[in-house]
């Protein structure tokens, strides 16, 4: 590649850019040049081959992972160690709001015999219900004694339980483990067979 540009009135600002971007472009672009200034015009000559530019491949973006759900968050608050509890916390809030379900802290019993509490993470299904994890599965928890109303194996099965048997009025009458009795707990394991049917 060889040839030559010619600026005139070379002490003119727009001609001394121009001459100014001229020489930076031969330099970038590993051409030989040379330049010959006279009283009223600069000559620069070029040749040689331009050097090669490698194209820098366009990455592609990633897409993002998906949102972390809420199931996930629940399980994983269940088992955390005590540096993730803020975190599990705080993903719990923001996967309910993005997924538009209730969730709140409730109380629950940590075995039936005992008047042992704790408080855990539960998907709120009605004044009475809470859907919340246990070691290994869901559970159905009556949310005015703490005590488990029944179990699931996903999030999304025991949500549907209960949202099934949330309307039975029975639920209202429950103040304490006192008021189980063998009838109460008869109508109840009609309701959730029902339900499973």
């Amino acid at each position: 590649m060889n040839g030559r540009t010619v600026i005139l009135n070379p002490t003119r600002p727009d001609s001394v850019k121009r001459r100014e971007f001229i020489l930076e472009s031969l330099r970038t672009s590993g051409l030989e040049w040379s330049e010959e200034i006279e009283e009223n015009r600069i000559v620069i000559s070029y040749r040689g081959q331009p050097k090669h530019h490698v194209r820098t491949t366009s990455r592609r973006k990633l897409p993002l992972p998906p949102p972390v759900t809420l199931d996930k968050c629940l399980r994983s608050r269940f088992n955390c160690d005590a540096d993730s509890i803020e975190y599990w916390d705080e993903m719990i809030r923001l996967a309910a709001e993005r997924e538009s379900m209730a969730v709140d802290r409730v109380r629950i019993r940590t075995k039936w015999e005992t008047e042992h509490w704790t408080e855990v993470w539960a998907v709120l299904v009605s004044d009475h219900l809470a859907v919340n994890r246990a070691d290994g599965y869901w559970t159905i928890t009556h949310r005015g004694t703490g005590l488990a109303a029944g179990t699931a194996s996903t999030m999304r099965d025991a949500v549907r339980v209960a949202r099934a048997v949330a309307l039975w009025p029975e639920w209202a009458m429950l103040r304490g483990k006192d008021d189980i009795t063998p009838e109460f707990r008869r109508k109840a394991n009609e309701a959730f067979k029902a339900v499973a049917a």
